[in-house]
Formats: C-alpha cells, sequence, structure tokens
C-alpha cells in the first residue's frame, strides 16, 4: 500500500509452503533521520492454518482471530479496536469497514481497480477516513484479513463442484 505520493507505506508477503502459512505486514519505519528510507519494520502477522482459526501476531503478539474478528452474516466481520469501539466489515460489491454502533459511519473504503473515462487503469486504494487515522494499522492488518477470506471465497465459487448436476455431489 502507498501514499498519495506513490510511497511504500505497508508491504505484505505471504511465502508459499506445504505447511501453514503465515502473512507478515510490514510498515515503513518512522525514521527521523533518514525521512526518505525505505526501511520497514514487522508490524504484524497473520498465520494461516487450514484447520484452525487464523492467528493474529499484532507487535509479534496478539489475540486468535476467532476472539479478534469475528464472522457476524455471511459477508461481515466485527472486531473491537484498541479504542474499546466496535468496528463492522462489510464485504458486498464494495469492501468497506464502518463503525458498529448502528451510525454506519464509514472508517474505510477499498476501491478496487476501474478503468477511467480516457481509458486508463485506476489503481485499487484502500481509502482511510479520518475517523479511522487513530488504528491504520488495525484496519491495514484486518484489511489484509478480510481480503483474503473474500478472495478464498471467490476461488471456491469459481470452480464448479464435481459429481452430478443439480445435487452439488
Amino acid at each position: 500500500m502507498t501514499n498519495t505520493e506513490g510511497r511504500a507505506i505497508f508491504i505484505t508477503n505471504t511465502p508459499w509452503t506445504w505447511q501453514t502459512r503465515t502473512t507478515t505486514i510490514r510498515k515503513v519505519r518512522n525514521d527521523t533521520a533518514q525521512p526518505k528510507s525505505d526501511r520497514f519494520d514487522v508490524l504484524s502477522e497473520i498465520v494461516w492454518s487450514s484447520f484452525n482459526s487464523p492467528i493474529f501476531r499484532l507487535h509479534s503478539n496478539g489475540p486468535r482471530a476467532i476472539d479478534y474478528i469475528q464472522k457476524d452474516g455471511k459477508r461481515e466481520f466485527v472486531f473491537t479496536g484498541p479504542d474499546a469501539r466496535s468496528y463492522i466489515w462489510r464485504l458486498y460489491d464494495n469492501v468497506s469497514l464502518e463503525l458498529n454502533d448502528g451510525s454506519e459511519t464509514p472508517v474505510a473504503h477499498f476501491h478496487g481497480s476501474s478503468w477511467s473515462t480516457g481509458g486508463t487503469v485506476i489503481e485499487p486504494c484502500l481509502e482511510i477516513f479520518a475517523v479511522g487515522e487513530h488504528i491504520v494499522d488495525i484496519i491495514v492488518t484486518t484489511f489484509v484479513y478480510v481480503e483474503k477470506l473474500k478472495r478464498l471465497e471467490r476461488k471456491a465459487t469459481s470452480y464448479p463442484t464435481r459429481g452430478h448436476a443439480g445435487n452439488g455431489i
């Protein structure tokens, strides 16, 4: 993820392995001595498991994903931020994060890639609004998590089931 000047702020990496995979999210170091430095520190990790709930390691320790972010409906995920407020990711046509207090106040919105009227590609971006600026690290970590789940769901539904038509066997 980059800022408006195109400088990388967050980078993610999930190396392929036969065993449990770990997504590492790194954040650019706030180094006043080297303001244009592209040195990154580990912000968080998501340990994916085929048999257990993923584990979040925020700054190297954290709760299990099931305790931290919970599925609420088919395409909604709820978590409590460090500010004790409840937030909800909604994974419909547009992925968005809102306050989960009935106000539906937008906190972040993912804009997928699209075409401009001039025929150029508009790059995808995660827009974080002022109400979420104090929890940017949590927003990015949970966004990586829910976006991965959305992609896995899309992949699972894109392959037809084997067997007889109509009965899903």
